[in-house]
């Protein structure tokens, strides 16, 4: 098994959308906000994962934005944009960069059948002087596996991950991730994922017409 963790690095790699404006200015929330939906995307690039491969697990990890005490929770549902080399969320015209579209992608995302994993209590509030050690999602194999295993998915490529609120929560919204513009004490999403590279048969013929196999992983 291989394990590789991926971090948002810059800006344009995370966004907030709500029901009034789609922010690209390094951080990202979810929650209700005014009565409107809000949602949050991260951009996870260089997946070295080859196509075929088995994700065993994946975990998506936040931290608040907000140093607010309280104990507010969110109730959020995580989905995959459905494509095969996501973009991020720039808009800037002709740059070829996905526009900041989040809610978009997660409507369009959810009626193409993407899989959705639900991500209760989500815990944002802390306090400074304990720190936070970071929330982790619950397991989210089944959405990095259903990307990896798209027709056009290539080694390398990119996964966009949103998270939106799933219609239970009240409340206002909450701070859920920074970029690595960020203070010290405060860290960018970061995606963690442990996978089985497939398997491959090499076969060797020799002069007296034996066949010897070797099987190995693709890494």
């Amino acid at each position: 098994m291989t394990t590789i963790v991926r971090s948002v690095d810059v800006t344009q790699d995370d966004a907030f959308e709500d029901n009034v404006t789609c922010d690209v200015v390094g951080f990202a929330e979810f929650g209700l906000k005014d009565g409107g939906d809000v949602g949050c995307g991260q951009v996870f690039v260089t997946i070295t994962i080859p196509p075929g491969s088995v994700i065993d697990s994946a975990t998506l990890t936040i931290w608040p934005r907000f140093a607010v005490p309280g104990g507010v929770t969110v109730d959020g549902d995580i989905v995959a944009d459905q494509t095969d080399n996501a973009l991020d969320f720039s808009g800037n015209a002709g740059s070829g960069e996905g526009p900041c579209n989040v809610l978009t992608r997660i409507s369009d995302g959810i009626a193409a059948g993407a899989v959705v994993v639900n991500w209760p209590d989500v815990e944002l509030s802390w306090v400074p002087a304990l720190g936070h050690p970071g929330e982790d999602s619950p397991d989210i194999a089944a959405i990095i596996q259903q990307i990896i295993d798209r027709p056009g998915w290539a080694r390398n490529n990119a996964i966009v991950l949103l998270v939106h609120d799933d219609g239970t929560s009240t409340g206002y919204v909450q701070g859920a991730t920074e970029d690595q513009q960020a203070p010290p004490d405060l860290l960018p999403p970061r995606l963690t994922i442990d996978f089985t590279p497939p398997t491959k048969t090499v076969r060797i013929r020799g002069r007296d017409d034996t066949t010897l196999r070797l099987r190995g992983r693709s890494n």
